[in-house]
């Protein structure tokens, strides 16, 4: 299905990536995927506001070794941002197995960064329970900078008052200005690695088109939705059968300086790639070559055999 048209002001370089893919109807809503390169399937999922876009600066590596599919989840991006949703992590995880089933992907790797951890976190415990019964066989996962573990978030005091009751009578009584987006969002990069005023801008652009901003109360229920599913979500992690790996920016104030101690207490067998101490929330945006050499180098050998544990030499630090 070709991607729809839209008046929405955006920059070249997102109208580049817009026209680059393709749209799936999920449930009567519009979904924006990219696919793109050759070799084994791996999935992208991604942050938020940054969608599929968050991947563009270690995208033309990705799709050097692999067959790379993203999908800007419903609420996120190009995709539909419907008033109601549904914006469940149960129904953005249909919504991947969807995109895939129709690819005709039945095995991937997940490479998933913030928002879309949790998302991928599904999909393992999906994986778990069907068994020999699975549709979608997930060879390996990596994690960027997510909530896997609840106790170890640190929502902002926006991220409270936006998911509370009060959330969607803010958001349309009192719409966020750029000026404030900016500031807000730039506390979550390092202090080292702020994105330009181009770059911040395209994040704006990404959040406003069709009208997403309206949406983020919702969206962001999935932080709800970590605590209430904690149980589930952590167990796929400590049972997983497949390599795990967790790539970490410390200077992120929202799930930053406390995941590795979670990570190596939960997923003792999990590889750990502690980033430079100025890196933020967003590493394939702040420091892509730094994540792209994590990524490559858990693949190479972490992903290449599922009964190999390597305490010890399977954490790195880029200083």
């Amino acid at each position: 299905m070709p991607i729809s048209n839209s008046a929405a002001l955006l920059s070249p370089r997102l109208q580049e990536w817009l026209s680059a893919g393709a749209e799936y109807n999920y449930q009567g809503h519009r979904l924006y995927y990219r696919v793109q390169g050759s070799g084994p399937a791996l999935l992208l999922l991604h942050g938020y506001p940054t969608a599929s876009w968050g991947w563009h600066k270690i995208w033309t590596d990705l799709i050097r070794q692999w067959t790379v599919v993203t999908i800007d989840l419903l609420g996120s991006g190009f995709s539909d941002k419907p008033p109601t949703g549904p914006y469940d992590v149960a129904s953005l995880a249909d919504q991947c197995e969807g995109v895939l089933r129709y690819l005709g992907m039945t095995e991937v790797d997940v490479l998933a960064h913030a928002y879309g951890v949790t998302t991928a976190q599904e999909l393992l415990a999906r994986h778990l329970e069907h068994g020999d019964r699975r549709e979608l066989h997930l060879r390996s996962a990596s994690f960027i900078n997510g909530g896997l573990f609840p106790e170890g978030m640190h929502p902002t005091p926006m991220q409270r008052l936006l998911i509370g009751p009060l959330g969607p009578t803010i958001v349309a009584l009192a719409p966020q200005p750029y000026t404030i987006f900016r500031r807000k969002l730039g506390r979550n990069f390092g202090p080292a690695h702020q994105p330009t005023e181009t770059e911040m801008e395209e994040l704006w652009q990404l959040l406003r088109y069709k009208e997403g901003h309206q949406v983020t109360p919702r969206v962001l229920q999935y932080l709800r939705e970590r605590w209430q599913r904690r149980e589930r979500w952590v167990g796929a992690l400590q049972h997983a059968e497949l390599p795990l790996q967790l790539i970490n920016g410390s200077a992120d104030p929202v799930a930053g300086a406390d995941m590795p101690g979670l990570w190596r207490r939960h997923v003792p067998a999990g590889w750990l790639h502690e980033l430079g101490p100025a890196i933020g929330h967003y590493p394939p945006l702040e420091a892509p070559r730094e994540t792209l050499a994590a990524y490559c180098e858990f693949r190479r050998l972490g992903a290449a055999s599922v009964s190999e544990t390597l305490p010890g030499s399977n954490a790195s630090s880029a200083g």
